[in-house]
């Protein structure tokens, strides 16, 4: 052999070497395309169903909104045309036995008297009362009972608990306190006159029953007017005198032998202040000035001139000579 075939034989080798290198090189290209390629073909498939479930929850979504705007539509149509006014009268249908309802607060009243329950009736069971005993001629507002149920636990009238509403000791013993005021009258004239050991000693009596331990007209008079003034007076409030305060004062100070009655004091309260003696400043008292004005024109008793002490004796002395 030439040195001129060698060198191409080699040279042929060298070509041979480099092929192979491509090859295997273009070999893991190919390995690699088609790990990619699965590795797409998987994250199509994981995007076919991602997308199947999107379109599906879009479909859903769709259906939960129409269902929303057709209950909102229906609520503001229900609200927009039923309208009652919260002191409207509903009285129930028919029955002796079923009470009578004035409003909704009153009827939410005598749901939970009605009910007696020990651990406080829920609004969906005086709810549920009030709707069987509501006339066929009213409409029940949901919203108005809601509102009603709200004002009553902020006016202090029911106590609100976890399991449901009682009525306040404060709303019991007002409500206790109007039952004693009914004095039992007889409108026809009586055909005798009661004897005058009786005559004084007329007695308060509740549903028509007579009643010992109930206090008697003389224990019920008290000046309630003189008695919040007086109060102001003695408090001295330059920015006025609370209800309670006065209240208070009232109390601390009240004869043993009468009766307090907290409706005869709110009374005697709101007269003053609707008759101009008081006048009334975010929940405080003041005398106005107009009482302070007629109080003033009364004159107070003048005090007698004390009496003028008469002369001491003039006293004749040894010097003093006495005429003849």
């Amino acid at each position: 052999m030439t040195s001129e075939g060698s060198r191409e034989i080699e040279a042929a080798r060298r070509r041979l070497d480099s092929a192979k290198v491509q090859a295997s090189s273009a070999n893991q290209m190919v390995q690699s395309a088609r790990s990619t390629l699965d590795s797409l073909q998987k994250s199509i498939q994981s995007a076919k169903k991602n997308l199947q479930l999107a379109e599906t929850q879009v479909v859903d979504t769709q259906k939960e909104v129409e269902a929303a705007e057709k209950y909102v539509a229906e609520s503001e149509k229900r609200w927009e045309v039923i309208s009652i006014d919260v002191d409207d009268e509903i009285r129930p249908a028919g029955d002796d036995t079923t009470k009578k309802m004035g409003s909704y607060k009153e009827g939410i009243i005598d749901a939970i008297s009605t009910l007696k329950d020990r651990s406080g009736s829920s609004s969906f069971a005086i709810k549920k009362h009030m709707q069987a005993n509501l006339p066929k001629d009213k409409k029940w507002v949901n919203k108005t009972f809601l509102t009603a149920l709200k004002n009553a636990v902020a006016d202090g009238d029911l106590v609100q608990f976890k399991h449901g509403y009682k009525l306040s000791a404060e709303y019991t013993k007002r409500r206790r306190e109007r039952q004693t005021l009914q004095i039992r009258t007889n409108k026809a004239a009586p055909e005798k006159a009661a004897p005058e050991s009786e005559k004084g000693s007329e007695v308060i009596d509740i549903d028509g029953e007579h009643d010992t331990d109930m206090p008697t007209q003389d224990m019920l008079d008290f000046d309630y007017k003189g008695g919040i003034i007086n109060a102001i007076l003695v408090l001295n409030d330059r920015t006025g005198s609370s209800a309670i305060a006065i209240k208070k004062h009232i109390q601390a100070n009240f004869p043993r032998d009468k009766y307090y009655m907290n409706d005869l004091y709110k009374a005697a309260l709101n007269n003053l202040v609707a008759d101009g003696d008081i006048t009334r400043f975010k929940g405080s008292f003041k005398l106005s000035a107009e009482y302070k004005k007629k109080a003033g024109k009364k004159a107070a008793p003048k005090k007698k001139a004390a009496p003028k002490k008469k002369a001491a004796p003039i006293r004749k002395t040894m010097n003093d000579t006495e005429e003849v």
